[in-house]
Parts: C-alpha cells; sequence; structure tokens
C-alpha cells in the first residue's frame, strides 16, 4: 500500500523531522543576500546615529527590550544606551565597521558582526578605539531594529566600575 502525503507528515512529526511542506502556492522567499544587504545597511545606520549622536534615530533603530552586554560590565538597557551614547566624551570623528558580514538567521532575525571602529578626538589626542561586536536585528515593521547587542571591550580597556551594593 503507497504512502499517502498524511501518513508522511504525521510520521516526521513523530521523528521530529518534520515533512515536506504541502503542496500550495510557492510564496517567494526573499533572498538571503538581499537580507544579508539590508542588515549591513542597518548596521551602518547605528554607526551614523551614534557618530552624530543622534538619540531619536538610534531609538527607532533598537527595540524597546533592546540590551547591550560587554563582558565583566553590567547589561544595558535602551535608555541606558540612548544616554551613554549622546555622553560620550569628546568629538566623535568617525564610527565605522571594519570586516564586517551579515547572515540573515532566518524569518526575521539577523546578526551582523565584525570591528566597530571609532575614531574620537579628546582632550586634543585622536583616539582610535576598535571593538569586536556581535549584533542580533529583528525585523519589525518592515524595518529592522538593534534588539541585542554584545561587543568586547579591548584588553587595555580599564575595568568596568563595580556594581552598586544593595
Amino acid at each position: 500500500m503507497p504512502f499517502r502525503y498524511e501518513q508522511i507528515v504525521i510520521a516526521g512529526a513523530l521523528l521530529g523531522c518534520g515533512a515536506p511542506p504541502a503542496p500550495t502556492a510557492a510564496k517567494a522567499a526573499p533572498d538571503a543576500a538581499a537580507i544579508e544587504r539590508e542588515l549591513l545597511a542597518a548596521g551602518n545606520d547605528v554607526f551614523a546615529a551614534i557618530q552624530r549622536r543622534d538619540r531619536a534615530a538610534l531609538e527607532s533603530l533598537t527595540t524597546e527590550e533592546f540590551i547591550l552586554r560587554v563582558p565583566g560590565a553590567p547589561d544595558v538597557d535602551r535608555a541606558g544606551f540612548l544616554a551613554t551614547s549622546a555622553a560620550t566624551p569628546g568629538e566623535i570623528l568617525s564610527v565605522e565597521g571594519d570586516k564586517v558580514a551579515a547572515r540573515a538567521l532566518g524569518g526575521d532575525t539577523g546578526i551582523v558582526t565584525g570591528y566597530q571602529v571609532a575614531r574620537v578626538r579628546l582632550e586634543g589626542r585622536e583616539i582610535v578605539d576598535r571593538q569586536p561586536f556581535l549584533d542580533v536585528f529583528v525585523r519589525r515593521d518592515g524595518r529592522w531594529r538593534l534588539i541585542f547587542a554584545f561587543g568586547i571591550a579591548p584588553a587595555d580597556a580599564p575595568a568596568p566600575p563595580a556594581p552598586a551594593p544593595r
């Protein structure tokens, strides 16, 4: 007796491996390369907003539940990130990405990785800060927004302040 489609679906579900999709009119899936270009553009928008200290732009580029995580330091929520970005000391000369790559993870999630390179003039000296990063973006209302950022402080960076006792 030949297998019917329903039997394949049930067997696949029981085995945890799924089954081929039911024959339907195929909906064109977005091209992964196009999504990755969109993610790179969103990452560049974040760099540009940081450089301009543009709080409104950063707010529109991040989700309400945004978190910045740097090992050894407390997590920073969206409000803290917006405040810190606006209060960066010195003159921000540029914020750019280096060796930046994007990866669509399927659905409405993607990541951007690389190095954030910021040039700042502080007390007459130009400082170049280069930090590896991983940014997680989600698509909301048709736009890519940053939901999670992971950065690694350089080895010669000062230790983060200890959390205040409770």
